[in-house]
């Protein structure tokens, strides 16, 4: 493993965060994630022709 990893808790919605050019809410990218990790899911469910086994995901 890599000694590189760096942890950052995100409790605050209102903090703050910068990636690269963007800035962002914490609550906004919470958004964000749940919403890339449901589409991903979803195509692979449909590629593997299985039915989601949640329909809700919760952050923090």
């Amino acid at each position: 493993m890599s000694d590189n990893i760096i942890s950052i808790y995100l409790d605050c919605d209102n903090d703050v965060v910068s990636f690269e050019k963007e800035t962002f809410k914490v609550s906004r990218l919470k958004e964000l994630m749940i919403r890339e990790v449901r589409k991903e899911a979803h195509y692979k469910n449909r590629k593997l022709g299985t039915i989601p086994k949640f329909q809700q995901i919760t952050i923090g």
